[in-house]
């Protein structure tokens, strides 16, 4: 996994002199976490390792490697499963559990062993499944400490571009800064996965007085309410004598900082005295009967009726027919009747007739 780091040998044991084939094996590792001797000095590198120290030495590598040690929670196994659990150490216990839950080490029979020489063969057969177990195991990152950090600091500049996600949450502070992260969760050292939530509170500055409403003074009253509280009252070109505040954009009750400002709008129009807003046209029950007096009410199975022309009682018998009435519009004058002439011969001879009585 690390080949041959290079290592720049410091004598922090005693018994583990510089030219000693393992003794860059042993800096490293104390440089990293993973052994701690045997207290004032000594290492004893001669001596024999007993299972829990094994175990706690591959838990603490683990850890180096930023994998995740956290037991699952369906493990049904740990320590106390053994009847000798009273021999492990305290500093042992959670390495033991942890290699408990991976497989990394097992029980001989109903006990654990933990202080039991390792044999080599036992720490070969460990090694090879602390192997499988890191091939599977998800990695985890630290979180780092951001707390008294500037808001931009700390989370624009450490922990997004650490590829975490932040949640924002706010609170006052007597103390505290405003825009200064108080606290954040999980805490600084933590061991998450990567991409995970990290909440940081931060600071609002000290507590100021409630917000009062505003709308429908003058900005000149306004004005001199909130500077009584602390308060200043902030607009664009605000004529202070002819201009009401029409909204605000802190709502009533909410707390406001402590010597902050509250911005509002106005015109020049007091709200709800608005002269030239339309009328609002009153709101019609399509149920109601009455809703339009002036129109009788139409029964939609009633053929149309034409107000202009009178009713007509068919039984009346005054009343023309009205193929009587009809009139060919064709021309305005009447044409005049013509009949057919005789085709016997008649109007030739009253011609004859006439020409002999002249003769």
């Amino acid at each position: 996994y690390e080949g041959e780091p290079e290592v720049t040998y410091t004598e922090k044991f005693s018994d583990v002199p510089e030219n000693a084939w393992y003794a860059k094996a042993v800096i490293w590792a104390s440089d990293n976490g993973i052994v701690t001797g045997k207290g004032g000095g000594i290492f004893d590198p001669n001596g024999a390792a007993a299972r829990q120290q094994i175990a706690l030495m591959l838990y603490k590598y683990a850890i180096y490697k930023n994998l995740d040690v956290t037991i699952p929670p369906e493990t049904e196994i740990s320590v106390d499963s053994f009847e000798d659990s009273a021999d492990v150490e305290a500093w042992a216990k959670d390495a033991l559990n942890w290699a408990l839950a991976y497989s990394i080490m097992s029980g001989k029979g109903t006990k654990l062993a933990p202080k039991a020489q390792t044999k080599r063969s036992e720490f070969a057969t460990m090694l090879k499944k602390f192997d499988d177990y890191a091939k599977t195991a998800d990695h985890v990152v630290i979180v780092p400490d951001v707390v008294g950090k500037g808001r931009a600091e700390g989370c624009n500049n450490i922990l997004l571009p650490a590829g975490f996600e932040v949640n924002y949450e706010f609170d006052w502070s007597d103390t505290i800064p405003e825009e200064t992260i108080m606290s954040q969760n999980p805490a600084a050292g933590s061991r998450v996965k990567p991409g995970s939530v990290i909440t940081v509170v931060i600071s609002k500055g000290p507590a100021g007085p409630e917000c009062p409403s505003v709308v429908g003074m003058t900005f000149k009253e306004a004005k001199e309410l909130l500077e009584g509280m602390g308060i200043t009252l902030t607009c664009i070109e605000a004529h202070e004598d002819t201009d009401y505040v029409v909204s605000q954009n802190v709502e009533p009750g909410e707390i406001l900082p402590k010597n902050g400002s509250l911005l509002v709008k106005v015109s020049k129009t007091k709200p709800g005295n608005d002269t030239n807003a339309e009328p609002e046209e009153p709101e019609v029950n399509p149920e109601d009967p009455d809703v339009n007096p002036e129109e009788p009410s139409v029964n939609p199975d009633e053929p149309s009726v034409n107000p202009e022309e009178p009713e007509v009682n068919p039984e009346d018998k005054d009343v023309p027919d009205k193929k009587d009435e009809i009139k060919d519009d064709s021309s305005d004058e009447p044409k005049e009747e013509t009949k057919d002439e005789p085709d016997d011969g008649s109007k030739d001879n009253g011609e004859d007739a006439s020409k002999e009585e002249t003769e």
